[in-house]
């Protein structure tokens, strides 16, 4: 029997997600959360970093400390960052990641690009071969646009996406995928905040941004099947203008106050 994909490890996909938004909605206790940083650098300073689990919270860190490059934040998450099955059984790991960035001096947050990578194994040894198991991951991102122009927002615009992952975006089923055994995934997402602001008909630059994500992994399988998800790595670029970019918006907001400011003689 040929089961679709959007038939099973979806239906997983879309149960645990509901779950997983209800942990984002859920106020996480102080106790239960880690925070590193501060992290400055010369274009902008990561204020902190926090992560917590709904899931697994006695056994943080997930993401771990990162190490910084630049405007860049590198993970490397631990081992316990992973769902792991065997027999008529599921497991789900929730990771939720916060990350609190502040332009320095006169720079300006344009946009974010986020990456992560894992691997993924599916096996069955029923004679059969009709059980299944499957694996999937996901990645809600929520971006809340706290300071335009150093100016902080009452109502901060907030931008609601998801990491987009490959192969078989993020979902994985032995009746359609096989055998696999630690095969390579990835999430990437690149975030255009100037344009985001653009089309909610703002104007300013962002220079105070909370980037939130809930990261899940699940697994699940049947009699004499197994499945496992792991997250190897995660990371947050920002991307500020070039020095001439840079020029140039200080010109076009010099010349907007000049227009303004003829127009009220």
């Amino acid at each position: 029997m040929c089961v679709q994909r959007s038939e099973t490890n979806l239906l997983w996909r879309v149960g645990f997600i509901v779950i997983l938004l209800a942990f984002s909605a859920t106020p996480v206790a102080q106790g239960s959360m880690m925070t590193y940083g501060p992290y400055g650098e010369d274009t902008v300073t990561f204020l902190s970093v926090t992560e917590a689990s709904g899931t697994d919270e006695g056994v943080l860190p997930l993401f771990d400390e990162p190490a910084v490059t630049g405007d860049s934040l590198i993970f490397t998450p631990s081992a316990s960052f992973a769902a792991d099955t065997s027999g008529p059984l599921a497991d789900f790991t929730d990771g939720k990641l916060g990350i609190l960035i502040k332009a320095n001096g006169d720079q300006v947050i344009q946009g974010i690009v986020l990456e992560e990578s894992g691997s993924v194994s599916l096996s069955a040894d029923d004679e059969n071969g009709s059980a299944m198991a499957g694996t999937f991951v996901s990645g809600p991102v929520f971006l809340s646009v706290l300071e335009l122009d150093d100016v902080a927002q009452e109502n901060p615009p907030l931008l609601i996406t998801e990491l987009v992952f490959s192969p078989s975006d993020g979902n994985w089923i032995s009746s359609q995928d096989g055998f696999l055994a630690d095969e390579s995934w990835s999430g990437f997402l690149s975030i255009d905040i100037a344009g985001f602001l653009s089309d909610e008909g703002l104007s300013g630059n962002a220079t105070k941004v909370l980037v939130t994500l809930d990261n899940g992994l699940g697994a699940w399988s049947q009699t004499g099947t197994a499945a496992h998800i792991d997250k190897k790595e995660f990371s947050i670029v920002v991307r500020t203008p070039e020095p001439a970019t840079l020029a140039l918006l200080a010109i076009a907001a010099g010349c907007a106050l000049l227009l303004i400011a003829r127009g009220k003689r």
